[in-house]
């Protein structure tokens, strides 16, 4: 197979001489009083990003979410913390903050698969703030041990996903630490 970013015969998706050129922009945004970490300025990974509709999308995203790990895990030093995926949900064959929680199991954060999900199907892609604010997604959960949570997302815009995810699992008596996202829009 070629190498995506480079188009050089490789045994990856991403080669390793490519996986060494994706630049690592950690940055802190907070949304409200919820602090969010990226790992990626999404204008640096967008052409790797289009690939998750396509066929090839889950072993792109495993990708960057490893690279996104490794940068992490010495940093982490939590022992009772639980991640959830925003709108975890699969369509067309894998869910991309699936992905991203399988990577991060491997330093700690224990996984809670399916239980942030939006009852709305509006999509926020290319829409403005005003547009999100007033389309909520109408998130459902059912986690009501009070746990210490980490949501998970792959790219923050505007915030206004993780404020409604952490409005509504914080409601069910949670406690959400911070969010983690693959990409910031903004970087």
């Amino acid at each position: 197979m070629k190498c995506l970013s480079c188009g050089k015969w490789s045994f990856r998706i991403i080669c390793k001489n490519c996986q060494s050129l994706i630049t690592l922009k950690p940055t802190l945004r907070l949304v409200g009083d919820l602090k969010v970490y990226s790992f990626f300025a999404y204008s640096e990974i967008e052409s790797l990003l289009h690939y998750k509709y396509s066929p090839v999308g889950s072993r792109v995203y495993r990708v960057l979410c490893k690279i996104a790990r490794e940068y992490f895990a010495p940093t982490f030093s939590l022992k009772e913390a639980y991640g959830v995926g925003i709108d975890d949900s699969v369509r067309r064959g894998y869910s991309h903050n699936g992905i991203f929680l399988s990577e991060f199991r491997k330093c700690g954060i224990k996984p809670i698969y399916g239980e942030l999900l939006a009852q709305s199907d509006v999509s926020y892609a290319g829409k403005s703030l005003e547009y999100r604010q007033t389309h909520p997604k109408g998130f459902a959960t059912h986690l009501k041990e009070r746990k210490n949570l980490i949501i998970f997302d792959d790219i923050i815009t505007t915030g206004v996903s993780l404020s409604e995810a952490k409005r509504v699992l914080e409601q069910e008596g949670n406690e959400v630490l911070f969010a983690l996202v693959l990409c910031n829009a903004r970087g």
